[in-house]
């Protein structure tokens, strides 16, 4: 379907941007209005950057896995994609993995993919002791 590898890209993009702590990209990737809702908090956009900033001074992201992604295109410029992540990081001295379902709303302004409204749900996650 036209458009459903241009909203893969860049949902993959998103998280590469997070994962390097690249705040610049995602600035530039989120639009103003973007809300983040996760199991305990709804966030806006300034907020999940301050968030994002503040992570990358004491937690390492590797890149991040999406898994079975389903892709739906609403309109031309209007699509969704839901997904099963994988994410690991290392925070501090603490490794931590969690799968989680994630969606993301993108919708397309001044001709370029820029996500509106994304979601996730942690459905498991660990977290052990660095050697």
């Amino acid at each position: 379907m036209p458009g459903t590898d241009e909203i893969l890209a860049q949902e993959q993009l998103l998280w590469k941007l997070y994962a390097s702590g690249d705040l610049e990209g995602l600035d530039k990737l989120i639009l103003p209005e973007f809300t983040s809702i996760s199991r305990k908090k709804i966030a806006g956009r300034d907020e999940i950057l301050a968030a994002t900033k503040q992570n990358q001074r004491t937690c390492t992201v590797d890149p991040v896995t999406i898994k079975h992604p389903l892709i739906t295109m609403l309109s031309p410029d209007t699509a969704t994609i839901v997904y099963v992540a994988t994410i690991k990081r290392t925070c501090d001295n603490l490794k931590g993995k969690s799968e989680n379902n994630m969606s993301t709303v993108w919708v397309r302004r001044d001709g370029a993919w820029k996500a509106h409204l994304h979601s996730e749900l942690v459905t498991s996650s660990f977290a052990v002791q660095a050697h």
